[in-house]
């Protein structure tokens, strides 16, 4: 018994021994993200297909920079209104109380779920004079648009007609700092491209991005996340697949992984708010 002890006493030691878990949203710091002009769809002038050139960065787009996070974690708002419809001819849009409660409405939401504080005002000066940043929302565009990151004075962030919670939430969180999730350079451990299904002057849009990793592990729910079916007119191509070849819709709600991310990546600006 006396030799068999030592061994017995190492095994109850072993077992006794914690797991370490690691929390992969924790410590989410700001990282750069450079999205090049040369990125740019040749006739929407679009990154990615609905990521606006950086009005400050050589025409490029950089996210992540601490520069581009929001003060305070405060991005407020003003809803100018509607411009054109494809086709020519003014439309009513986003002049309609419904269509303004769509918009409030998908960034209470945003608002609950991550702690981003949406204030919004009547005119541009109003917001101006109170916060220099902010964003002018129109709707009734040819495409939904936004700048990545925060940009400095009022940046626009367009609309289509539909104004569906989960495009208008997309939207403001490229603003937020965030790009696709189909860019990241982990993307290919986790999903396949149809490169043959996808008009070749299209595929810069699908490509990887170093330091794209935002915060936490490839997410599929992401509501940054494309479905199987995104750019051909013909439905029938797919260009994406999960590695065992498994066709995927794109989400209409937030993730728990993106609802992780806005926390960790403003995490300091939350605690500056909480100072004052």
């Amino acid at each position: 018994m006396k030799k068999l002890f030592p061994l017995l006493f190492l095994l109850i030691i072993s077992c006794a021994k914690e797991e370490v878990v690691v929390d992969e949203f924790a410590n989410c710091k700001p990282g750069v993200i450079e999205l090049k002009a040369s990125f740019a769809d040749a006739e929407t002038g679009l990154i990615e297909f609905d990521i606006m050139p950086s009005k400050n960065q050589n025409k490029g787009s950089v996210t992540a920079k601490e520069s581009l996070l929001w003060d305070k974690g405060i991005v407020p708002y003003v809803i100018q209104g509607t411009r054109y419809l494809e086709g020519g001819g003014q439309i009513v849009g986003i002049n309609r109380e419904e269509d303004k409660e769509k918009i409030r409405a998908a960034l209470a939401e945003l608002s609950k779920e991550t702690g981003i504080l949406f204030p919004e005002y009547e005119t541009e000066s109003e917001l101006y004079a109170e916060h220099k940043d902010g964003v002018k929302i129109i709707a009734g565009w040819k495409y939904s648009t936004s700048f990545l990151g925060r940009q400095g004075r009022i940046q626009t962030i367009t609309l289509g007609l539909t104004l569906e919670k989960s495009v208008i939430q997309h939207e403001f969180m490229h603003a937020l700092g965030f790009n696709h999730e189909f860019t990241r350079e982990d993307r290919d451990e986790y999903v396949d491209v149809y490169w043959e299904n996808i008009p070749e002057d299209m595929h810069r849009q699908f490509e990887m991005k170093e330091n794209s990793k935002d915060c936490g592990g490839f997410d599929l729910n992401s509501i940054m996340m494309y479905g199987s079916f995104n750019v051909q007119k013909d439905s029938s191509k797919i260009e994406m697949t999960l590695k065992d070849g498994s066709i995927f819709e794109r989400k209409t709600t937030l993730s728990e992984g993106d609802i992780k991310s806005v926390k960790s990546l403003y995490e300091d600006k939350f605690k500056e708010r909480e100072k004052n």
